[in-house]
């Protein structure tokens, strides 16, 4: 439970940094899973190499069901500075996603998803 919190408390700033700062913008939703790939690729067609670079890193550990990767990589995209308001909001939205995607991994005895967690509510 108190992990849960922690990550709910997260997902909390996230919002409130990604969403908040613009007058008049739309809060982030969740984005369904098997949309993440399409609309990412769409979304960030012409950002910048690096920005770009983590994000295929990101859909790559969607597609081999790397939760715990794919989960600090789309944490790790929306604190780069140079995301626009409609990248920074979908990857708001990512995070949201696979937040409820690694309670359900920590709760199933996943390892690395149990590690990370771990990991993350030591540092805050």
């Amino acid at each position: 439970m108190k992990k849960n919190i922690h990550l709910w408390a997260w997902l909390l700033a996230v919002l409130l940094l990604g969403a908040g700062c613009g007058g008049g913008n739309e809060p982030p939703k969740a984005v369904p899973l098997a949309e993440i790939p399409t609309r990412a690729t769409n979304l960030f067609a012409t950002a910048a190499p690096p920005v770009r670079q983590m994000l295929e890193q990101g859909l790559q550990a969607l597609r081999k069901k790397d939760t715990p990767r794919a989960w600090s990589l789309f944490q790790q995209l929306s604190a780069r500075p140079e995301l626009s308001e409609k990248q920074r909001t979908f990857v708001a939205g990512c995070v949201m996603t696979l937040s409820e995607e690694m309670n359900r991994a920590v709760e199933s005895g996943n390892a690395e998803a149990v590690r990370l967690r771990k990991a993350y509510g030591s540092s805050k």
